[in-house]
């Protein structure tokens, strides 16, 4: 028998909203003690012949409860098009249809989103479960409970069983691994909730039929396209950023290195020049004092002794000069 994965998000949408009971059991791993759901009706349930070719539909379950509240439920397998503006953007949208002509702001109902991620989003936590409301800076005082996102990332569920621990941990734990496990090897860590146990059963014994099956496979196999996509952008990402950290290392190494070449030439050409200059400013001047020496009838044997000079020098630059 062929196994469907959870993970992709038409088998997650099939699942769920023909299931309420389960979606109820999700929903209510997640949220807090005052959103808890009681009863739930799926208001955007999937259409297949309007979706079956559109690789870039949302496969999201919208759902709003006997309180009043929405749902949004979505899962996502690749971290692609500028996910988080699309979803906010997507809360923003069920939040204003609710709006209709003539009615006032106060029938707007609070809108949770719930993303599970089949990514890592926050690399710098351990924690999976993430959730965002609009707080002051700095107080931190929630200004709203009209919007909340929750954000569950799949990879980071416990590969230890003993360590799971609470409801969200097994649900996350079955969504992770869902294809790999049967009723029968199903960890007695998951098996201990009876929603958690019934949608492994449904997982393990769903039928699909041909159209459903062929549209389930259009998805997995435009995931994994996409993420091998992602991947070798990634690797191209990193290796162009090595070429341009090298390149520019290069760069300022060359023109640090001939700055400091110049400075040095610059620096080692003046001392050069300067000591040659005073050489030969002093030699000049040894020699015009020979001359004036020699002048005076003064013998070269003593004019050398004067000047610091040998007799030979003393006598070449006379005969030179004269």
């Amino acid at each position: 028998m062929n196994r469907i994965s959870p993970r992709i998000d038409f088998a997650f949408k099939l699942i769920f909203e023909q299931h309420t009971d389960i979606l109820m059991g999700l929903i209510n791993a997640i949220v807090s003690e005052k959103d808890q759901v009681t009863a739930i009706e799926v208001r955007n349930p999937f259409n297949l012949k309007s979706r079956v070719k559109d690789k870039l539909s949302i496969l999201d379950i919208k759902a709003q409860s006997v309180e009043g509240t929405w749902y949004t439920i979505e899962m996502q397998i690749n971290d692609h098009f500028e996910y988080l503006k699309r979803r906010l953007y997507y809360w923003a949208k069920v939040y204003a249809d609710q709006l209709k002509k003539s009615q006032e702001y106060s029938s707007l109902n609070k809108v949770i989103s719930i993303h599970l991620l089949n990514y890592n989003m926050d690399t710098t936590s351990g924690s999976y479960h993430h959730v965002y409301r609009i707080r002051n800076d700095e107080s931190h005082e929630v200004l709203t409970d009209m919007l909340e996102l929750h954000y569950v990332e799949l990879k980071k569920v416990p590969e230890d069983m003993t360590q799971i621990k609470t409801t969200l941990d097994r649900w996350v734990a079955l969504l992770a691994k869902g294809e790999d496990y049967t009723s029968a090897t199903l960890p007695k860590e998951l098996g201990s909730d009876e929603l958690v146990k019934k949608a492994m059963t449904i997982f393990e014994t769903i039928y699909l039929s041909d159209e459903e099956w062929d549209v389930y496979e259009a998805r997995l196999k435009w995931f994994r396209d996409e993420a091998s996509i992602l991947q070798k952008k990634e690797v191209t990402a990193i290796k162009k950023g090595e070429a341009i950290g090298l390149k520019k290392g290069e760069a300022i190494g060359l023109k640090k290195g001939e700055a400091i070449g110049l400075k040095k030439g610059r620096s080692e050409g003046e001392a050069i020049g300067l000591e040659k200059g005073e050489a030969l400013g002093l030699k000049k001047a040894k020699e015009d004092m020979v001359l004036k020496l020699h002048k005076t009838g003064m013998a070269n044997h003593q004019i050398a002794t004067m000047t610091g000079l040998s007799i030979e020098a003393v006598e070449q630059h006379i005969n030179t000069r004269l």
